[in-house]
C-alpha cells in the first residue's frame, strides 16, 4: 500500500473569535507537530503533502483565504488541499 501524510495548516486569527495568544500557541504546537511529521515520512519513506508550506503564511498561521472561521477550511482552502493530493492519488490508481 501506499501511504500519504500531510502536515497540519495552521489557524489564523481571521475570521476567526479563537484569541490570538492562543492561535500563537497552536502554531507554534503544530510548528513541532509538523517537524515530527516531516522526519517520520521521510524516515519511513512515506508520501509526504507539506500542506503548511502550501497553506500557510511564513509566521506559521493558515492563509485567511483558505479559512472559513480562523480554524476550519474555507472552499478556497479544500479545493487546494484536494488538487494539492488529487494527481498523486490518481495516478495510484
Amino acid at each position: 500500500i501506499t501511504v500519504y501524510v500531510n502536515t497540519i495548516a495552521g489557524v489564523t486569527t481571521a475570521n476567526s473569535s479563537v484569541d490570538a495568544a492562543l492561535i500563537s500557541r497552536m502554531n507554534t504546537n503544530m510548528a513541532v507537530a509538523n517537524d515530527i511529521i516531516r522526519n517520520v515520512s521521510e524516515a519511513r519513506g512515506l508520501k509526504l503533502f507539506d500542506m503548511a508550506i502550501v497553506m500557510n503564511n511564513p509566521d506559521g498561521t493558515l492563509k485567511a483565504e483558505y479559512s472559513a472561521d480562523g480554524v476550519h477550511f474555507s472552499a478556497a482552502g479544500n479545493q487546494i488541499w484536494y488538487d494539492t493530493l488529487r494527481p498523486s492519488v490518481e495516478a495510484a490508481f
